[in-house]
């Protein structure tokens, strides 16, 4: 969505903000009191900025909190405060603060962090742009950013496949132009887009500029300068997805671009070249954009949609709507975005409403299911707490704790007064929202030993009013008392009758384990006595190139090394998983040593690493049969090891597995009948 700021910019627009004022003036006091300001929504991850200066972020990867982990619930962005507007690129996010300094974090595929991106491939938390100051609108896509400055030029930098920086020139998608550069030929800008390898400017006359792909010039070329959009004039809207849309001052709204899902709204999948108005529409507000549809916020708050409505990475036919249909079950609506699959909207009451793919927690529902509708992002822009409808909590202590340990606690609390019941609890770990939960107990796990923690509540009733929060409760957790670990990893070979040139398979298992995610093996062993032959992915880890990847390097004799990760959201596997096989080749008599040697080490999809410290090994004894030895296999073989039948391993002191030719821990029928085929077939050949 298309966004300006700054006061500088305040006595440029005024002739253009008669239709979004329709909407924000009459509901600018009950706004001020929710939070919630405005959206955002990228590839598969959504920002929300509140009313304070803060910015709250949920979905997949780019959440700027410190972790690399996706949440289904918003979370707030490290250290960012006044914070005047955000936006959303495919899975990387900015942040425009009050001081004119732009900041970015996510994903830096392209530069578009204004970092290296052969230096710097992610940042988890918010690093400032830098050669960038005195901005006062920014706009982000996939692969590029524009930032607008207050003296009216306009800056970008990312990709340039297309010509989109507006620098003069072009390049391949695998060069990037990391740090911020002037856009040629513009001045007296006042607002800013960036699309799929195009850029739109909006200059004070009213004129709109574009250069990048398809800038609505009439042709296909793309353009690496500034050039004035066709037909268009007094504009006072707009925003860049693959279709192009303008709202002019006269209420007329027109588009371009392509349109293969319908997302131009003008009843056909017709890509058009140059503007062409859009007779469905009337009274737009505000236009937000992106690869697969489009939405339009009209001045009585309603929300309109067109494009693909996909429920997963694929658009067929039956989900495609090329004219625009309202949303359902939404109205008094204030702002709205547009992501890859899904969609945001505010409500005057400053609540957030997501709708569409759910695949990676994009809606902030605490949920990954689809859902057509608007739902309500939990933990944002709550109405006020103040209000006599909303849950009441009894005086005195509200949360006690009866159980903390090093990394765990155990909290319960006193259940909220309501009128119409409670339906559950927000609960708050040092300001951060953890979940929804219900009853009156919750254990908080992975947190950090000999550390305080603040927890506090909200309720909610059934009415979705929401209390104030309850007094907070500070926890310490225990002090770390190490324990004995047993090895993660450990060896065992496939039972058998093992001679000389006999293959035999070992495996690798890592015992006792949840959420095994991914290995690494340092393997050593004799190669006077084994050959390797093969090193092979187990099937209970995974597939191979389809739910796991494997390598594995036997460059040196005598040692291997061996690893191997799950793929994408594929589960981790839990409890004494196979991870790899290695066949040998026997290569001579007596005992054979494999070793898995300590720096051998397991993770789970948290990359929690438990490692190997001590050696792990395991002894093949390869069988001679002849037991005598007289260079012979004949009845005084058969007869010793008949003799020796009946043992069992660690129960009969004179147990000689020598004689365990099965390598079962016995010694019985099964070995004696082996020597027994050896003798008759040596007797056959003599």
């Amino acid at each position: 969505m298309l966004w300006v700021c700054g006061f500088l910019l305040m006595s440029l627009l005024l002739p253009f903000q008669a239709a979004a004022a329709e909407v924000g003036s009459a509901v600018a006091a009950e706004s001020s009191k929710s939070g919630v300001t405005m959206v955002a929504a990228g590839r598969f991850h959504s920002l929300a900025l509140k009313e304070d200066g803060t910015v709250w972020a949920w979905g997949k990867d780019s959440l700027g909190n410190g972790t690399p982990y996706s949440s289904a619930t918003p979370v707030q962005v490290k250290d960012l405060e006044e914070v005047v507007t955000v936006a959303a690129g495919g899975n990387h996010s900015l942040a425009l603060k009050s001081d004119g300094t732009v900041w970015a974090w996510g994903q830096n595929e392209y530069g578009v962090l204004g970092e290296d991106p052969y230096k710097t491939s992610w940042r988890l938390t918010p690093v400032q742009v830098q050669g960038l100051s005195s901005v006062v609108a920014i706009s982000a896509n996939f692969s590029h950013n524009l930032a607008l400055k207050s003296d009216g030029t306009v800056w970008a930098w990312g990709m340039n496949n297309a010509g989109q920086l507006g620098n003069g020139t072009t390049s391949d998608m695998y060069t990037s132009f990391y740090t911020p550069s002037q856009v040629q030929g513009l001045d007296s800008v006042i607002a800013v887009a960036a699309g799929p390898g195009t850029s739109l400017a909006l200059k004070s006359d009213g004129t709109l500029w574009a250069w990048g792909g398809l800038v609505g010039d009439g042709t296909t070329e793309s353009r690496s300068t500034p050039v004035q959009a066709q037909g268009l004039s007094s504009v006072v809207s707009f925003d860049a997805g693959d279709s192009r849309f303008v709202v002019k001052s006269d209420g007329t709204v027109w588009a371009w671009g392509w349109n293969g899902y319908g997302q131009l709204g003008d009843g056909t999948t017709t890509t058009r070249y140059t503007p062409v108005p859009l007779q469905e529409l009337s009274s737009v507000a505000a236009f937000a954009a992106d690869e697969w549809h489009s939405l339009a916020l009209k001045s009585d708050g309603t929300v309109w949609e067109w494009g693909c409505n996909s429920k997963g990475e694929m658009c067929y036919e039956s989900d495609i709507r090329t004219t625009p249909v309202q949303v359902q079950d939404l109205s008094s609506a204030v702002d709205i975005a547009a992501g890859f699959e899904h969609s945001l909207a505010v409500k005057s009451d400053g609540t957030v409403w997501a709708w569409g793919n759910n695949g990676y927690g994009q809606m902030g529902d605490a949920a990954r299911t689809y859902h057509s509708t608007p739902i309500q992002v939990l933990g944002l822009g709550e109405p006020s707490p103040n209000t006599p409808e909303a849950p009441q909590w009894p005086a005195g202590n509200i949360l006690s704790v009866t159980e903390a340990t090093y990394n765990s606690v155990i909290l319960n609390w006193v259940q909220a007064v309501d009128d119409t019941g409670i339906a559950g609890y927000r609960l708050y770990q040092d300001d951060l929202f953890l979940g929804n939960v219900t009853g009156t107990t919750y254990k908080v796990t992975g947190l950090k030993a000999s550390t305080s923690y603040l927890f506090h509540l909200t309720a909610f009733d059934k009415s979705g009013n929401v209390s104030l929060p309850s007094p907070s409760l500070s926890v310490t957790t225990d002090t770390y008392t190490p324990q004995p670990e047993k090895a993660p990893l450990a060896l065992n070979v496939k039972p058998g009758f093992y001679e000389v040139g006999s293959e035999v398979e070992v495996y690798v298992h890592a015992k006792d384990q949840q959420d095994l995610y991914a290995f690494l093996l340092k393997i050593g062993y004799d190669p006077a006595k084994l050959r390797l032959n093969h090193i092979l992915l187990s099937k209970e880890f995974g597939v191979e190139g389809q739910s796991a990847v494997f390598s594995k390097n036997t460059s040196k004799a005598g040692l291997a090394g061996v690893s191997g990760s799950l793929l994408g959201s594929t589960t981790g596997r839990n409890g004494d998983v196979k991870s790899a096989v290695l066949k040998f080749t026997l290569l001579a008599k007596g005992s054979s040593e494999i070793v898995l040697n300590p720096g051998s080490s397991t993770a789970d999809s948290k990359n929690q690493i438990r490692q190997l410290t001590e050696p792990v090994k395991l002894v093949i004894s390869t069988s001679s049969i002849d037991f005598n030895g007289d260079g012979l296999i004949g009845l005084e073989d058969l007869v010793l090891i008949s003799r020796k039948s009946g043992e069992v391993s660690g129960q009969t002191a004179g147990f000689d597995a020598r004689y365990d030719i099965n390598h079962d821990g016995v010694i019985n029928v099964p070995d004696v009948q082996y020597v027994a085929n050896k003798v008759a077939s040596v007797a056959i050949v003599n």
